[in-house]
């Protein structure tokens, strides 16, 4: 028994060795498996890191030649700028030499000119006020349209010249020239080009002179066209403009008469002066009566603080100023402007309508014409006759008593 007991675990013995054997080495093969795929994974892994570096590498290679192409090219241009900033300085210098040059010639002419005139630059469309000086003071121009004259005969320029002077001015000259808009160099343009294309700008500039003999009143917008014998809207683009006065005065500080000018077509409102202050004056109407005369009928503004129950509205009425055509000298138009003045009626006529404080109040005067066609021209002024203030807790804007007449 003990025999084969013995006999039968040593047989069993050999298989269990052979199975750890087994075992074991299959844990080695798949330990070398393992490691040999680790391996080719990280040698992937360095292959295309390699590949990622050699594709940066290239890339900062061509950005470093192109950073290097373009700092050899700022670094030309630079140097190309500096020799012609060098070669336009001498030519400058050059050109800018001696008395007889045109330029030079020009600002000293003009700078003669700005001692006794001083012109201002207009263009169409501009809606600013542009102050035109003289030796007589500042006067304004404010643009309004340019309309076209006839075909063939150019355009004409609209405008209302304000006097803010103290003076009344009777004659004056709106004078200067006008063509299209001053060239500019372009760049890097050669400088004898750029001279002679201002040159030819100066030559084709077109001069104009047109004598007026209009009342400015002063503190006043009077109306005024000026005829521009122009073929296009362009040629008016750069216009420059002065003004001369002819003949001026003051006033009769004795008379206290202020004269404004009044258009019966106009819609708003005009300034009317007296010697207690400033009143507004708008046109409602103008119609003929029963009796042919022409029935004025106004609306007058108040702004100051009394009451007006009797006042005197005088001064003159006509047919339109004439406006002097291209076809006739100035001996023809003073002519006309004599025949015109002889046509101007004065008038004088007292109101008792009452025009209270602070508002506004209807008034109406027959005029010394038969058709609005003879009042195209008014000049009117007021005066206050009898004058009082409103009584301490009455209303300022309560309707004063009607005055008595004068005698």
């Amino acid at each position: 028994m003990t025999r084969t007991h013995r006999q039968t675990q040593s047989g069993h013995g050999i298989p269990q060795f052979q199975g750890g054997l087994l075992a074991f080495l299959l844990a080695a093969f798949s330990f070398g498996c393992s490691d040999s795929a680790k391996q080719e994974a990280l040698e992937r892994e360095v292959k295309k890191l390699e590949t990622d570096l050699r594709q940066l590498k290239s890339q900062l290679d061509l950005e470093r030649e192109t950073n290097k192409s373009t700092l050899t090219d700022l670094t030309n241009r630079l140097a190309e700028t500096e020799r012609q900033a060098s070669e336009l300085k001498e030519t400058s210098a050059t050109y800018f030499e001696g008395k007889d040059n045109r330029l030079q010639y020009v600002e000293e002419a003009l700078d003669q000119l700005s001692k006794s005139v001083s012109y201002t630059i207009i263009r169409p469309g501009m809606e600013t006020s542009q102050p035109l000086q003289n030796a007589f003071g500042t006067f304004l121009v404010r643009i309004q349209d340019f309309t076209v004259s006839a075909p063939g005969e150019g355009y004409v320029l609209k405008m209302k010249v304000g006097n803010t002077t103290g003076m009344v001015v009777h004659e004056f000259v709106l004078a200067g020239d006008f063509g299209p808009p001053r060239p500019v160099p372009d760049s890097g343009e050669d400088p004898e080009v750029f001279r002679e294309k201002l040159n030819l700008w100066f030559a084709s500039r077109i001069p104009f002179e047109e004598t007026y003999s209009k009342t400015l009143q002063p503190g006043q917008w009077t109306s005024v066209d000026l005829p521009m014998k122009a073929s296009s809207m362009n040629d008016l683009e750069y216009t420059q403009l002065a003004m001369d006065v002819r003949r001026a005065g003051l006033g009769d500080p004795e008379s206290e008469k202020y004269l404004s000018l009044i258009d019966i077509n106009e819609t708003g409102f005009r300034p009317v002066r007296s010697a207690f202050g400033t009143f507004l004056l708008a046109v409602k109407s103008a119609e003929p009566t029963d009796s042919g005369l022409l029935k004025l009928t106004m609306n007058i503004g108040n702004p100051l603080g009394l009451s007006i129950a009797q006042s005197r509205f005088l001064g003159n009425v006509g047919p339109a100023r004439p406006v002097k055509k291209d076809s006739e000298n100035p001996d023809e138009f003073a002519q006309r402007i004599e025949e015109w003045q002889n046509d101007i009626k004065p008038f004088e006529i007292k109101v008792y309508d009452s025009i209270g404080p602070v508002r506004w109040s209807e008034v109406s005067l027959i005029l010394p014409v038969r058709d609005r066609e003879s009042a195209e021209y008014i000049e009117l002024g007021i005066e206050p006759l009898n004058v009082s203030l409103p009584q301490p807790g009455t209303n300022a804007n309560s309707t004063p008593p009607r005055a008595r007449p004068a005698n």
